[in-house]
């Protein structure tokens, strides 16, 4: 199970940083490679999370957060597939990914 530590250190907090600076380059790569893509695998990762929901009984709260990345690969890969440019997007995740790094 996993334990969310609500009073992270110092060290730890940079060490988020530093980890979404990497996951906002790789997803903003992704999205300028293959973007539409993205769309299959909120659908899939959709679907595992309510398996996920279905069978695992405890820690609802915790369960809900399992949204999230499906949620995020749909919100990145539909403007793609309605016809926005892809180097644009990707553009648009890695600032976003930096800001959040850098001011973390």
């Amino acid at each position: 199970m996993l334990n969310v530590n609500l009073n992270p250190d110092e060290r730890q907090i940079r060490l988020f940083g530093v980890l979404m600076l990497l996951f906002g380059a790789l997803l903003g790569s992704l999205v300028w490679y293959k973007g539409v893509a993205l769309l299959g695998a909120a659908v899939f990762l959709a679907a595992a999370w309510l398996i996920s929901l279905t069978l695992n009984r405890e820690s609802r709260k915790l369960q809900l957060l399992g949204i999230i990345l499906p949620a995020l690969c749909f919100a990145v890969g539909w403007p793609i597939k309605q016809g926005i440019d892809a180097l644009a997007v990707a553009t648009v995740v890695w600032i976003i990914g930096g800001l959040v790094g850098v001011f973390t």
